[in-house]
């Protein structure tokens, strides 16, 4: 679940928006996309970054990719030989992450072995778009209207469903997204956890009965 009270499409801002695309020299009707995690193989940063790279030199593009990790170094040198492509140290302010995705135009995600995706229930939950491989978590957080998927793993589908969000119209999908926003907590997730436990145990319990196996108490 997402943390509530942190995220929403009202922390969206037209200044800080300018400011990111600004820091990529690029104008306001530039599309600006969003990549947040850890900096490892896994994630596929690099094959995201050349994805957008290759659209950059046909639309006007921005990816900001924030997070840290082993790949740091190898992912900074590959954003300056790309257009419109950079790279943020991680933000640990959860305030300040929550500002800068409501203020993007959509996700973007490479790696297809997430077991929830917490960083796309964050964006779902901030209202922006997202753009997805189709096997793995992230894809359960995909609205439909607000975003596409891809085939997993392939820097070919990646650049085609970046293609694709284009031609739907960024600006709708993110309205959808909008509409969309409100996502499962973690205290709603325990509880629905707990209440599961507690029908789990019931049942067992029945069968035993029923069975005339159950154990006496003391």
């Amino acid at each position: 679940g997402v943390e509530a009270g942190i995220f929403s499409p009202k922390l969206r801002s037209s200044a800080l928006r300018t400011l990111a695309l600004q820091s990529l020299s690029l104008e306001e009707d530039a599309l600006l996309l969003v990549g947040v995690g850890r900096f490892s193989a896994e994630k596929r940063w690099d094959m995201v970054m050349r994805a957008v790279g290759e659209c950059a030199l046909r639309h006007q593009i921005g990816l900001l990719i924030i997070g840290d990790g082993p790949k740091r170094q190898k992912l900074e040198l590959l954003a300056e030989r790309l257009p419109g492509v950079g790279v943020v140290p991680r933000l640990s302010d959860r305030s300040e992450l929550a500002r800068l995705l409501a203020s993007t135009d959509a996700l973007i995600h490479g790696c297809e072995a997430e077991t929830f995706c917490m960083v796309a229930a964050e964006a779902r939950a901030s209202g922006i778009p997202l753009i997805v491989p189709d096997r793995g978590a992230a894809v359960d957080q995909l609205v439909p209207g607000a975003g596409v998927s891809y085939q997993a793993a392939s820097e070919r589908a990646l650049e085609q469903a970046i293609e694709r969000f284009l031609e739907r119209g960024p600006e709708l999908q993110r309205a959808a997204a909008a509409r969309a926003s409100t996502v499962r907590s973690m205290d709603m997730h325990f509880a629905e956890l707990f209440e599961r436990y507690a029908r789990i145990s019931s049942a067992t319990t029945y069968q035993q009965a029923q069975a005339g196996t159950l154990e006496p108490t003391i």
